[in-house]
C-alpha cells in the first residue's frame, strides 16, 4: 500500500506542477491586449507626426508658390513702369525659387 501512496503522491505532485506552470489564458489575453494598445498608441503618434510633416511641407510649398507669383507680379509692374533692370531682378528671384518649389513638391 505504501507504494500506491507514493505513486499517488508523485502523480499529484506532477499534476500540481503542471497546473502551476500552465499559463493563465486570461492573463495571456490581458497581456496581449496591453501590447496591442501600446502598439496602437505608437502608430497613432507616428501618424500624427507624419501628418504634421505633410502639413508643414504643404504650407512651405504654398508659401513658395505665392512668392513666385509675387515676383512675377513685381516684374510685370516694373516692366509697366519701364524699369527693365528691376524686372530682370524680380525674374531672377523667381527663377531662383523654382528649385525650392521642386524640392517641396518631392516631399
Amino acid at each position: 500500500m505504501s507504494i500506491l501512496t507514493r505513486v499517488r503522491t508523485i502523480l499529484a505532485s506532477n499534476i500540481n506542477a503542471k497546473v502551476e506552470n500552465a499559463k493563465d489564458p486570461e492573463e495571456e489575453m490581458n497581456q496581449y491586449i496591453r501590447e496591442m494598445e501600446r502598439d496602437l498608441r505608437e502608430v497613432k503618434g507616428e501618424t500624427e507626426a507624419a501628418i504634421v510633416l505633410m502639413n508643414r511641407a504643404k504650407r512651405s510649398l504654398n508659401d513658395c508658390l505665392s512668392e513666385i507669383d509675387k515676383m512675377e507680379r513685381y516684374a510685370t509692374r516694373a516692366l509697366e513702369n519701364g524699369d527693365e533692370v528691376q524686372a530682370r531682378q524680380f525674374l531672377e528671384k523667381k527663377l531662383s525659387l523654382k528649385p525650392q518649389k521642386q524640392e517641396y513638391e518631392k516631399k
